[in-house]
């Protein structure tokens, strides 16, 4: 918890990110504003006009909307705290655990983790190649 106040803390708020945020919800509420006039609604014309306050204020005063800036990243750092992890559980458990238990069943070992009681070691020889510096340029 401590983790997501420390990045809230955090947020940039230099006027060139306050006036990247005012253009981005001017585009944004012009956007919804055209889509309620297209559909006959009149109250497309309250989006051009927030679309134009945030336009303005981004532009010429960045300062007036640092408050709404701030809350908008907090929020954003939030729910990226908790969508990750919960996108994280889901991939695990909806995807390799049952990948784990199919391999299980179908007694497949990928690494090589079995005892084997007849084995003097595990140590695993590898060739020997003649010496390359250019293996060592390109490790991957």
């Amino acid at each position: 918890m401590s983790d997501i106040i420390d990045q809230i803390k955090e947020i940039d708020t230099a006027p060139k990110k306050i006036r990247d945020f005012g253009i981005t919800f001017f585009v944004v509420f012009v956007l919804i504003g055209g889509i309620l006039l297209y559909k006959g609604r009149t109250f497309g014309y309250v989006g051009f006009g927030l679309g134009l306050l945030f336009l303005a204020s981004g532009i010429w005063a960045p300062g007036t909307l640092r408050p709404f800036y701030r809350t908008w990243m907090g929020l954003s750092v939030v729910l990226g705290f908790f969508a990750s992890r919960f996108i994280l559980c889901v991939l695990f458990y909806l995807v390799l655990t049952p990948i784990g238990m199919i391999m299980r069943l179908f007694g497949k070992d990928f690494l090589n983790q079995r005892w084997d009681k007849e084995a003097q070691s595990y140590w695993i020889k590898k060739k020997k190649r003649p010496f390359d510096k250019e293996q060592y340029k390109k490790l991957y």
